[in-house]
């Protein structure tokens, strides 16, 4: 499947599946024409380095052209220039939830309705959200 964007009457652009580089760099050229704020979400954190690298090789700047942030909270994300905000996990609560979840539906051994568990999760505000002067 190929990236895809759609653009609601905010202009906020949603990526997902981004299987080309081509549809994922024509989507941020596109967002690029958008008025400012612009700010782009990263889904979970290969979509965020993803995105990083396209903005680089499209020469674009981080905390001008665009705000990024991203999720997961990855040790890379405070020592990139500029800092990358994110959304913090505990992955390891996640990773329990989801065992959990798992090993209760293989006992079941029945199709039920999904369950959905809110996990806490904060924003670490860092450098690539910071407003321009």
């Amino acid at each position: 499947m190929v990236a895809q964007a759609e653009k609601n009457l905010k202009g906020v652009v949603y990526l997902r599946n981004p299987a080309m580089d081509s549809e994922l760099a024509a989507a941020l050229q596109d967002f690029y024409t958008y008025p400012e704020p612009r700010v782009i979400f990263g889904a979970n954190s290969l979509m965020t380095l993803k995105l990083l690298e396209l903005m680089k090789q499209a020469n674009y700047v981080i905390n001008q052209d665009f705000s990024i942030c991203g999720f997961d909270d990855l040790a890379w994300a405070k020592v990139m220039t500029p800092a990358l905000t994110t959304i913090h996990q505990n992955s390891y609560d996640l990773g329990v939830e989801s065992l959990n979840q798992l090993v209760a539906k293989i006992n079941q051994k029945t199709v039920g309705q999904a369950k959905i568990t809110k996990l806490p999760a904060h924003l670490k505000i860092r450098e690539s959200t910071q407003i321009k002067p």
